[in-house]
């Protein structure tokens, strides 16, 4: 699990900066897009906030359901409040991404 100190540098954030998002009283999401070469299938993430200091990570791969669905982990906090659209925005986002990235594979296993 990526701690909040993690998760900030991974973003290009500080720590502070990072708190000050998620207690600024306006819900937003920030998504870390892997670079080509990463084969981290969990690198590719979205860290999200609803402005009242809940804090939420998706990461773009599961146990349960792998590459079909998203594990969701409540960052230091007990609850995080999230909006359906916002939840639907955030996962076609990390899907249509993950669609990018497959055919970025597919294209260089089959240079290879």
């Amino acid at each position: 699990m990526r701690t909040k100190t993690e998760i900030a540098e991974e973003l290009g954030y500080t720590t502070e900066e990072l708190h000050k998002l998620c207690c600024s009283f306006e819900p937003q999401w920030i998504m870390n897009i892997p670079d080509e070469d990463d084969d981290d299938c969990c690198s590719l993430f979205v860290f999200y906030t609803d402005g009242d200091c809940g804090q939420m990570l998706f990461q773009s791969h599961c146990e349960v359901f792998g590459s079909a669905g998203v594990s969701m982990t409540l960052i230091d906090c007990g609850y995080c409040d999230i909006s359906f659209d916002q939840l639907q925005d955030i996962s076609q986002t990390i899907r249509d991404i993950q669609d990018d990235l497959e055919k970025i594979e597919k294209e260089k296993f089959c240079r290879a």
